[in-house]
């Protein structure tokens, strides 16, 4: 899969830029960056964030208060640079219209939403900083050898994580530089995972977690010789006696792109890492005693497989063998689950199948239709590509 979602309660982060009739912004976004261009207003803007932070709330501070916590030795100076601060970033705020509750706050400034996401942007060090990490082993088995040197290393904000037994790279995810201060090697292995969780699962359900905009979401399918080499996020590589990587004829394998048309932010992963979060997938691993919350997203287990099915409709087949059962998710182009079905043995040993869910749509219907028609073969889409983002190096 190519390229945490820390909230914060209380800071009345909301739409407060005006914008145009014809959906311009007021503010020219080079004449935004360059009122920033000075370090005494970069240090006005950090003042105020960590007065909120402090106070757990929006915050407003008087001009003296702010000319005393910056370096400037004039108060015209200091005006100055104040003025160059437009309300994107700051709001002028009188004495009358602070909240109730607020003894502390003057008549003066507080931050605006951008203003704010500006402050966390250089305290997150997004912009500013570079991190690196030495390799940290993991306990998690390779998803293609399934020997145990899986081990993740930080270079330039991008944690890798790749088996040193096969020699093959599994994923690849940019970290926030904080991240990184904020995590030792014992904690940091487990805060990538839970950032990009979250990240898969919003922008499945249709909105990107970086701007809020749409995210349109489609299965793709690609060769697998385009395929080969690139890692498995979900353990879904290899089977039986086959090598992982092994590609027979014009096999195919799918994988999922996520893209945000707002900002443009891209993610893909395998098939398998969008349907954690189905019901029934929950519910099946809940019974058999299974928590998949506490499978890094490098290796899901090996109970997975994914395999096209149809390609007209596509349709993807994401299955688990678990407690006895197989489960299998029929994924359609826009990802959703159009289809599930569950295979339990009965006491004669016979397989007996059940219908736990479907989608809407003919087109849905005639998806499972056309795969369950087809023979059983090989898991020729068993290796994914790789966890990454497609704007980083692993594009």
């Amino acid at each position: 899969m190519s390229d945490a979602v820390p909230g914060d309660a209380g800071t009345g982060d909301g739409a407060d830029g005006e914008w145009a009739d014809h959906g311009d912004p007021v503010t020219a976004a080079s004449d935004a960056f360059a009122a920033l261009g000075g370090e005494t207003r970069m240090a006005i803007v950090r003042t105020l964030f960590e007065a909120e932070r402090e106070a757990g709330r929006p915050v407003t501070r008087s001009f003296s208060t702010l000319f005393e916590a910056s370096d400037e030795e004039t108060t015209a100076g200091f005006a100055y640079h104040l003025r160059q601060l437009p309300e994107t970033y700051l709001q002028k705020v009188e004495q009358a219209e602070h909240d109730e509750g607020a003894p502390d706050d003057e008549a003066g400034y507080r931050l605006t939403a951008a203003g704010r996401r500006v402050a966390r942007a250089i305290a997150a060090g997004t912009l500013t900083e570079s991190a690196d990490r030495d390799p940290v082993d993991l306990e998690a088995m390779c998803p293609f050898c399934d020997e145990s040197g899986l081990h993740a290393a930080g270079d330039d904000t991008v944690l890798t994580v790749a088996c040193r037994a096969c020699e093959r790279e599994v994923l690849a995810l940019p970290f926030p530089p904080a991240g990184y201060r904020a995590h030792d090697d014992g904690s940091l292995p487990d805060a990538v995972d839970s950032y990009y969780r979250g990240r898969i699962a919003t922008m499945r359900d249709g909105t990107c977690p970086e701007c809020g905009g749409v995210a349109e979401t489609a299965a793709e399918v690609v060769g697998t010789a385009d395929a080969a080499g690139a890692a498995s996020a979900s353990g879904t590589a290899g089977s039986g006696d086959d090598e992982p990587g092994d590609t027979a004829g014009d096999a195919t394998a799918a994988r999922a792109r996520m893209t945000c048309t707002a900002c443009g932010y891209r993610l893909r992963c395998p098939v398998t890492l969008t349907v954690l979060d189905e019901p029934a997938v929950v519910s099946t691993f809940h019974a058999a005693g299974v928590d998949l919350a506490e499978r890094p997203l490098w290796n899901v287990g090996p109970e997975w497989r994914e395999r096209v099915v149809s390609t007209d409709p596509l349709a993807i087949r994401v299955t688990a063998r678990v407690g006895g059962e197989e489960l299998a998710c029929f994924v359609g182009r826009d990802l959703s689950v159009v289809y599930t079905d569950r295979l339990t043995p009965d006491d004669d040993g016979d397989d007996r199948r059940s219908s736990v869910g479907a989608g809407a749509g003919s087109g849905a219907d005639q998806s499972v239709e056309q795969a369950s028609d087809e023979p059983e073969e090989a898991d020729a889409g068993a290796d994914q590509p790789s966890v990454g983002e497609p704007d980083s190096a692993t594009a």
